[in-house]
């Protein structure tokens, strides 16, 4: 047990995750002040409508995880080959597909967003004409920042991530203060991406200045991208859906304090993200260069354990006065929920760390298990949306449904096939 303390202390692992952590933590709480400033300026029902938007933003994010996640994957595994004019190639041609992609998707966009304000129940379009504008970066930022983790250059990935995030609350703070009110916040988000895509290329020019090794082949990377894209989406319906059915089905009161809610809850999971991401790269290069990992997976989530564990236990010993600090009086009616749906996003940080370790090496049997639990949740909730009481219960059960199948598909489909060697 000591040595295995004493590895992991100075393990890789780490050290990786020490720099990502503190990055990711810094990029988040610049992200959450400015969530918690637009809470308290815009108040419960314009913050509402901002929510309801952001959450759009995180499934139109979706494909933008994907792709960071295959061309970190892929990018490990050329370094491990000594390929960098590989990985020089694999980006330029995922960026001139996706530049394609993203012109079209942003008229669609664009073209569908009156149909979905009246489905919220918002007043303006404009918020969701402002949002539109962010789809012609935001799926080619991911293949930059994909290159700098799978290339485990943690510390320019997390100056990048700080960026983005600090100038997003200083540009939102200013526009909203100005009386640009939802639409401010929302041009804040897409201009900060603006800036942070441009900033990404200073640290790719080893890779840039690389001679292109031949052509890549993009169809395994396609195919490799299906149990990604599903993956992810699940993941982040998740933590989203129930913010968008409850912005349609309760009150703007009733969702503007579900939204704070919400948003503490993403704290206990993205502070664990970090930790998954180191941990995703790490393995994918064991994985390839045939090296156990399992004591990889272990050591993360006992980290998570610790780290997100940790902001839960601090949400049930006093959630009036964390709910009073951070999101101000107003949103105190949520506190007799935080502990459980704090607890809930815990089991869903563990979960994320699972569904991530099993695209590193490249098994796809947790997806099913994954889509089954979105849509279940999607069915609970459209029948269970009567109250705050009700949607939190969805919330709970849900995320201990979908741990406990992962875990036991862990034990009996992974770590139960000794030719697979996963465990040290």
């Amino acid at each position: 047990m000591k040595g295995r303390i004493a590895g992991l202390l100075g393990s890789a692992m780490l050290r990786g995750s020490v720099v990502l952590w503190v990055g990711m933590m810094a990029a988040n709480l610049s992200n959450y002040v400015f969530h918690l400033l637009m809470g308290r300026f815009l108040g419960p029902v314009n913050y509402g409508v901002l929510a309801s938007v952001v959450s759009i933003l995180y499934y139109l994010m979706v494909p933008t995880t994907t792709i960071t996640t295959i061309v970190m994957k892929y990018a490990a595994e050329f370094e491990v080959e000594g390929a960098p004019g590989k990985t020089h190639a694999l980006f330029k041609r995922l960026t001139r597909q996706l530049l394609v992609i993203s012109l079209v998707l942003f008229c669609l966009m664009a073209a569908a967003s009156p149909l979905i304000s009246r489905f919220l129940r918002m007043d303006s379009v404009w918020p969701l004409l402002i949002l539109s504008t962010v789809i012609l970066v935001t799926y080619l930022l991911p293949i930059n920042r994909g290159v700098l983790q799978g290339l485990q250059k943690f510390g320019t990935l997390s100056t990048n991530l700080v960026i983005e995030t600090v100038l997003k609350v200083i540009v939102g703070i200013a526009l909203v203060a100005g009386g640009y009110a939802v639409n401010g916040a929302v041009f804040s988000i897409v201009l900060a991406m603006v800036v942070a895509y441009a900033l990404s290329f200073i640290p790719m020019r080893r890779i840039l200045a690389a001679h292109e090794a031949g052509v890549v082949e993009l169809g395994p990377v396609w195919r490799y991208s299906i149990p990604v894209f599903i993956t992810l989406l699940c993941l982040n319906s998740y933590y989203s859906i129930d913010i968008i059915l409850v912005k349609h089905f309760l009150s703007p009161i009733d969702a503007g304090h579900y939204s704070g809610l919400s948003i503490l809850g993403k704290i206990v999971v993205f502070a664990s993200l970090a930790i998954v991401g180191v941990m995703f790269p790490i393995v994918a290069g064991r994985h390839k260069a045939d090296q156990r990992h399992g004591g990889v997976l272990l050591s993360t989530l006992a980290m998570i354990t610790l780290v997100s564990g940790a902001i839960v236990a601090a949400y049930a010993a006093a959630p009036r006065p964390v709910i009073n600090i951070l999101f101000g009086a107003k949103y105190l009616p949520v506190a007799p929920y935080l502990a459980t749906f704090g607890t809930a996003m815990l089991m869903l940080a563990l979960a994320t760390a699972l569904a991530n370790y099993f695209l590193a090496i490249n098994r796809t049997g947790g997806v099913p298990i994954l889509i089954a639990v979105a849509i279940g949740q999607v069915a609970a909730l459209l029948v269970w949306h009567d109250s705050l009481t009700h949607i939190v219960a969805v919330m709970f059960a849900t995320m201990a449904v979908l741990l406990a199948s992962l875990a036991v598909y862990y034990l009996l489909a992974v770590r139960g096939r000794p030719a697979n060697d996963l465990l040290d």
